[in-house]
């Protein structure tokens, strides 16, 4: 019929074809005989306007089939079977296949002329997205990428190079089986009551499967280990920029990957990087170019022991081992009690230090925790149970300082001048300390891990009492001689969170891995998965605001839902 757009609908024992330019029927044909299985069917008119296109879905898994049916001749063939779901491209000349295997799902893209496999099929690798359902949600034109939908995430799959090309937050809803596409760009159309939504997904380069991952001190670059475990990569985090490469360097094998430990630290001038390579190993390179420096091996660490509280919420059973740099930027091991310290460009050893002589001598082994010091060659050793903070010299093993806390202290954390301290109680509670005359000044703070599995920032900015948290949904920046938050950054729930969730317990809140010395830039990450690093810049975010909404003003209900008093005054200037 040329250019004209046609629609087909099954009246009684035949098709009928209307022309939508017309207005009027252009042709009858035989309809495909009625199942009488159970199976039902699914229509589409196929690319050449002629053939039919049926999906055939019967019950159970895997019992889904596309047939292309010929009207004139009531011939039907498979195009693909075996399936537990098939969505057709928006041109209709391709199929994208899912079909349940083991425990997970495979995707495939077929042509329909002959049926023949296209690309490679793809099975999805990250655990926080697997699930023995199909869930291709929207198709491209041409097949090629398909958007799957899973926890209130999307994922762009392209089928062709076999990987996943974005992954960003999106909330249930109705949604349209094809991916739109305006300007070069790829969006997934939804609507609820009466508002439509067009999500755009990235069509860039591959998004990049980290593992952990740091700022730099200035926040203009990022160091990260890749998911696998298997190399170092440090990119820029201008906008538009993080797709190039500064320097990769491969990491030891067998890869260690990223878990619950911190495997990166920075020195304190920011110029060297100490990576976590194996139980014991840590590598210091250059932070710039991963040029490698030195090896280091310490002392092998103590399997934690059987029924050992654990050091915040959650046992995470790995060795008791830590690694820092100290102030003269030599690096410090921790293995159980037995500190070492070692040259960080030779990695020769240059003193060590047992804390085990500060334990009493009585009754089980107490939890320690020992942390960077502000002063050359000392330590702050704290033993649970103990309310006395002890600082060591590790050159002499003589304490030089003690500093009188609380009975359920676990760690804590001296600013750059040593004037203060930030305390951790059991139950991740935080209280912001000063040394002279010694008093808490601000706390007990909000728990920084009521979700065990998320990651939190709590550091020193400055060597005059500013403590910035990263947890809970926000970043605050508290003043100890203030006693008062100075500077908040409301994040508000995390959206995939704001509707019903697969979780049965507390919505998960945002995680925050890193911040630059400055407070500016923040690496953080929605429950789902997506994030990556972003500036702290309200006039920025009120460009984009703006900008993203036309410059109008907010609804009674945009207003109600959003996490922070919005002022009464206009926030976009009108145009």
């Amino acid at each position: 019929m040329g250019g004209s757009t046609l629609i087909v609908h099954r009246v009684l024992d035949h098709l009928v074809w209307w022309d939508l330019d017309s207005g009027a029927i252009a042709r009858s044909t035989r309809a495909p005989t009625p199942q009488t299985d159970g199976s039902t069917d699914d229509l589409w008119i196929g690319a050449d306007n002629r053939t039919l296109l049926l999906r055939r879905s019967g019950l159970g898994g895997n019992n889904t089939a596309l047939l292309a049916y010929d009207p004139p001749t009531d011939a039907t063939r498979v195009v693909a079977g075996d399936a537990a779901d098939i969505e057709l491209s928006g041109d209709r000349t391709a199929a994208v296949v899912c079909s349940k295997q083991g425990d997970g799902t495979v995707l495939s893209l077929v042509r329909i002329s002959d049926g023949a496999p296209q690309g490679k099929p793809y099975s999805e690798q990250d655990k926080r997205f697997k699930s023995g359902s199909c869930l291709p949600r929207a198709v491209s034109a041409d097949g090629t990428r398909v958007a799957l939908w899973f926890d209130d995430a999307l994922r762009l799959v392209d089928l062709l190079q076999n990987k996943v090309v974005s992954t960003v937050p999106s909330t249930s809803a109705h949604w349209s089986h094809q991916l739109a596409s305006a300007d070069g760009k790829l969006y997934y159309v939804g609507y609820k009551d009466s508002l439509i939504t067009y999500t755009e997904l990235p069509t860039g380069e591959s998004i990049l499967q980290v593992g952990q991952q740091i700022l730099t001190h200035d926040g203009g670059r990022t160091i990260s280990v890749l998911a696998d475990g298997s190399a170092l990569q440090v990119r820029p985090t201008a906008p538009g920029t993080n797709d190039q490469l500064i320097a990769e360097a491969p990491r030891r094998t067998p890869y260690r990957k990223p878990g619950s430990t911190d495997l990166l630290r920075l020195s304190k001038d920011g110029r060297l990087l100490a990576d976590l390579e194996g139980t014991n190993v840590v590598s210091v390179l250059d932070a710039s170019t991963l040029h490698k420096l030195a090896t280091i091996t310490a002392a092998e660490p103590p399997a934690p022991a059987a029924g050992t509280p654990a050091p915040i919420l959650v046992d995470t059973r790995e060795p008791d081992f830590q690694h820092f740099f100290d102030v003269a930027g030599n690096v410090l091991t921790v293995s159980g009690t037995l500190v070492q310290q070692w040259d960080a460009r030779t990695g020769r050893e240059l003193a060590h230090y047992d804390a085990k002589a500060l334990l009493p001598t009585t009754g089980s082994e107490p939890r320690t925790s020992i942390g960077p010091y502000p002063a050359p060659n000392k330590v702050a050793v704290t033993v649970w149970g103990d309310p006395s903070v002890r600082i060591v010299d590790i050159t002499t093993g003589t304490v030089t300082e003690t500093v009188r806390t609380t009975e359920d202290v676990l760690a804590v954390q001296f600013d750059p001048s040593g004037r203060y301290f930030g305390l951790m109680r059991r139950g991740s509670i935080v209280e912001l300390w000063r040394r002279h005359p010694l008093r808490k000044e601000i706390g007990p703070l909000r728990s920084t891990a009521e979700d065990s599995a998320t990651p939190t920032v709590t550091q020193f900015l400055d060597g005059d009492g500013h403590f910035l948290i990263a947890a809970n949904n926000a970043v605050r920046t508290y003043g100890i001689e203030e006693r008062a938050v100075l500077e908040s950054y409301e994040f508000g729930q995390p959206p995939s969170e704001t509707s019903s969730s697969s979780s049965l317990f507390s919505p998960r809140p945002y995680a925050f891995m890193d911040m630059s010395k400055d407070a500016r830039t923040v690496i953080y990450a929605d429950p789902a998965g997506p994030g990556g690093v972003l500036p702290l810049d309200p006039r920025a975010w009120q460009r984009d605001l703006c900008k993203a909404i036309g410059n109008r003003t907010f609804t009674a209900e945009e207003r109600r839902n959003l996490p922070v008093r919005v002022p009464e005054q206009p926030v976009c200037a009108p145009g």
